[in-house]
């Protein structure tokens, strides 16, 4: 039986480079190794690993911060009849695949939790109880470091196996039980012994746990406590019986308190309380897929979609796989982009995905009657469906107005550490919260999943069309770049608090042609264009500029030629990570978990402050971008100009 190695990865290189060496001594030769990177940036090392490896490791980078979901993805890529199940933390011995796939010769086995040896712990002792859940309050034994074999109700989650075929068919990893880790291995257990398989505890396919700093330890106490007692809630009303549901809480809530207690921090009650709380919500709300429960149930009956996304260049961008996804799920219907900047419309009108665009000013103020003209222009519209996409926190009343029979958006989201909540979300069909850490695009892509919408492709893309191509040749071809390399460089950005300085974008420049000889475009608008000119006469070098110069399609065109991007947190820089170039960003007062550079190639180059992520547009302090050295970026950019 071929075997697939799954490995959900979170800041823990070192580590893991430790386990890939184990795997790759190991005595089976049948079988592939994927690992999937949760971590902001992708790893450098990793990817080299990967790619010297002739197909032996497949490394996937990009994911939210969500075990379950990173699993699932690793699952899904899978091409083996048994998925091995690995921490990127722990060490095996060279029969440890054996030991796995030896208990797969019953054919009623489904699943297998191998041993656990917690670095530094002393002898086993005497185990009696391996892998058991108390069904009146949902209690786990935990102890997985026995010497003898036994079935078992659950298995541990950083050393387990399960057929590939059972994992798909129960929907894998329930994505709502995230933040600790807590119960998503219990659920998946339970969920393949319903099926009439069962889960074995094998001692010989043992591990060490190492334990590392990274993943869910590194949250503080409180948000521990909060996805412990949220997981809780909802493993607990899926599979234990309801009877002793009273008993239950009784004992969660006596529990917060006695945590709080000890560690002398009254906020834990407070984290608890809401777990629980927010348990029960998910729970009420989705099914065991994590979909609403009233989901759209026919697709034909949907001929009119209205999505919003009033933000500028670079969020609706972002927005694009979320369209490209209602495309796919909606072929038939009428799908309407409703933007408030004019940048935001100038990127959608370039969308191959939409049908109409309409644009409402959101700089402009308007008194109640012309609010009222436009709720009268929605409903003349007859949409069916409202897709509100994750920052429009604020317009659920007019989706309300509208009468459209379906309104899906976020009744609370956080960007930037500010939290904004809609006090009419609870008009919606579906209103999602916004989930920390967890990418702008990936947010987007949940709510539409949650709907009941199949997504069958999560990338970011951005087409180019040929007569811009055309242009973008030209210009390369009067520059006379031929065959150098091309570095295309975004100094500004909507907020000049997120401007890295131009003297320093200056010496950037200088050092990038005189150490690898590359060319140097200089983008941006027509505000732009002044601060151009004082870069490139600060770099005393021969700069292409083309701020100002080009239409949004010809930019696209021009970035596609370039081996390289750099520049701020900006609409740009989402651009060059669509066309899938390498990226290497400047965050400063950005949120880099949710806008960072969707894509698989990039590097954020950033010095976090304690007072970011932050919305102001402007700082006396500046010490955000300031600190950020030339060295640091030119780091990043020879990393990716010395593989081309």
């Amino acid at each position: 039986m071929k075997v697939s190695v799954v490995i959900a990865t979170y800041k823990r290189e070192e580590s893991l480079k430790n386990l890939l060496k184990d795997l790759f001594a190991q005595n089976e030769n049948d079988f592939e190794i994927i690992i999937v990177d949760q971590s902001p940036s992708p790893s450098n090392v990793l990817s080299e690993i990967a790619a010297g490896s002739n197909g032996k490791v497949s490394y996937i980078a990009g994911i939210s911060q969500n075990a379950a979901l990173a699993r699932n993805r690793g699952v899904k890529e899978a091409k083996g009849e048994i998925v091995v199940l690995c921490d990127d933390d722990i060490l095996v011995k060279p029969d440890f695949i054996t030991n796995h796939l030896k208990n797969y010769s019953e054919r009623d086995v489904g699943g297998v939790s191998g041993r656990v040896v917690c670095y530094g712990d002393g002898p086993v002792g005497d185990i009696k109880a391996v892998g058991r859940i108390r069904k009146y309050d949902g209690k786990i034994t935990a102890n997985f470091n026995a010497d003898f074999k036994t079935e078992v109700e659950h298995a541990y989650g950083c050393n387990l196996s399960f057929r590939r075929e059972l994992l798909i068919k129960t929907g894998g990893y329930d994505e709502r039980l995230i933040g600790t880790g807590s119960f998503d291995d219990a659920d998946v257990s339970f969920k393949i012994r319903k099926l009439g398989y069962k889960i074995v505890f094998e001692p010989m396919a043992d591990a060490v746990h190492l334990l590392s700093v990274g993943g869910y330890r590194d949250l503080s106490f409180e948000e521990k406590m909060y996805w412990y007692y949220h997981n809780f809630m909802i493993f607990y009303l899926k599979h234990m019986h309801k009877v002793f549901l009273p008993l239950f809480l009784i004992r969660q809530v006596c529990g917060s308190f006695r945590r709080a207690f000890t560690k002398k921090n009254p906020a834990v009650i407070n984290f608890s309380l809401s777990g629980l709380a927010s348990g029960v919500s998910d729970y009420l709300k989705l099914n065991e897929k994590g979909r609403m429960k009233a989901s759209i149930k026919s697709k034909e009956n949907i001929k009119r979609i209205l999505a919003t996304r009033l933000q500028g260049m670079g969020d609706v961008v972002c927005f694009m796989p979320a369209l490209r996804s209602l495309r796919d799920n909606f072929p038939g219907a009428e799908i309407t982009v409703l933007v408030g900047r004019l940048s935001g419309r100038e990127v959608i009108e370039n969308c191959p995905w939409i049908d109409a665009v309409i644009f409402y000013d959101i700089e402009k103020k308007r008194n109640y009657f012309e609010k009222i003209r436009f709720v009268k222009l929605l409903r003349q519209k007859k949409f069916d469906l409202i897709i509100m996409s994750s920052q429009e926190v604020g317009f659920a009343l007019k989706a309300f107005l509208s009468a459209a029979r379906y309104r899906a958006g976020f009744g609370r989201y956080t960007v930037n550490g500010i939290t904004s909540t809609d006090r009419f979300g609870f008009l919606n069909s579906l209103s999602l919260e916004s989930r920390k850490p967890e990418h702008d695009i990936e947010a987007n892509l949940r709510l539409l999943e949650t709907l009941g919408l199949d997504i069958k492709n999560r990338n970011l893309e951005l087409p180019v069309k040929e007569k811009d191509a055309a242009v973008a040749a030209g210009i390369f071809n009067e520059a006379g770049f031929g065959s150098k390399k091309v570095v295309a460089i975004n100094p500004s950005s909507n907020r000049s608090v997120k401007n890295w300085p131009k003297e320093k974008y200056a010496q950037l420049i200088k050092e990038l042609k005189e150490k690898h000889g590359a060319e140097v475009v200089l983008i941006g608008a027509q505000k732009d264009m002044q601060l151009n000119r004082e870069i490139s006469g600060m770099s005393g070098s021969k700069i292409l500029d083309l701020a100002g110069k080009t239409t949004l399609g010809e930019l696209i065109a021009v970035l596609n030629k370039c081996h390289l991007f750099i520049g701020n947190d900006s609409g740009p820089m989402n651009i060059a990570a669509a066309l899938n170039m390498p990226v290497v960003a400047l965050f400063g007062p950005g949120d880099e978990v949710k806008f960072r550079p969707y894509c698989a190639n990039y590097i954020v180059v950033s010095k976090r402050v304690d007072c970011a992520p932050c919305n102001e547009h402007s700082c006396a302090l500046d010490k955000c971008m300031q600190p950020i050295e030339v060295e640091e970026v030119l780091r990043a950019a020879e990393f990716f100009l010395s593989r081309q």
